[in-house]
């Protein structure tokens, strides 16, 4: 069996948890908003964690406030919020080609 070094063996730990979000049929006009939970589950500290919202289709979602930029240590946790604010019915239905994109380093 490969030895494995430890910057390899620290990459291998470092995971990210983050919590599923769905907003469900939204009628227009009002503003919703969800919560969502980002937390280490691995053994070493994650660092510059970043949260993005892409896609072919983030309208009428946002991103509100919460973690990010934002160091976590093993088994900490932060919450930050998605917001919906549908202008017709149709529009909150496509959260299917929107992506919440989640990132962070690690300790070297």
């Amino acid at each position: 069996m490969p030895a494995i070094d430890g910057p390899k063996m620290r990459d291998a730990l470092k995971r990210l948890e983050v919590s599923a979000v769905a907003f469900g049929t939204l009628p227009p006009g009002q503003t919703y908003q969800r919560l969502v939970t980002v937390k280490n589950v691995g053994g070493f500290p994650l660092s510059g964690l970043s949260i993005f919202l892409g896609g072919t289709a983030t309208a009428p979602y946002t991103l509100g406030s919460g973690c990010g930029p934002a160091d976590l240590l093993p088994g900490a946790s932060c919450d930050f919020f998605i917001n919906a604010n549908p202008t017709d019915p149709g529009t909150a239905n496509s959260a299917a080609n929107s992506t919440v994109l989640v990132t962070a380093g690690g300790a070297n």
